[in-house]
């Protein structure tokens, strides 16, 4: 059938669907779910004037969870946020 914005294009038809691919599509990245002895706990949030966790912090801009977590040897918990 006929677009109803654009006649002049195809819009698919009863039970019939055009489909297109978005070459560039890149899936969203993964959660890593464990690593060495850390394990995730899940996505959460926190504020500037109540963080979640408070010891101290790194940022690199080449973050990564694994580095994150070598860094973070030796303490209970560890996060990453905000790219870095």
């Amino acid at each position: 059938m006929a677009c109803g914005g654009d006649q002049a294009q195809l819009c698919g038809d009863g039970n019939r669907l055009n489909v297109y691919q978005n070459t560039a599509y890149q899936p969203p990245p993964q959660e890593v779910a464990s690593f060495g002895t850390f394990v995730s706990r899940g996505c959460h949030s926190d504020s500037m004037s109540a963080r979640a966790l408070s010891n101290s912090y790194t940022n690199y801009d080449t973050m990564t969870v694994e580095l994150c977590l070598k860094l973070a040897a030796g303490s209970k918990y560890a996060g990453v946020e905000y790219y870095g």
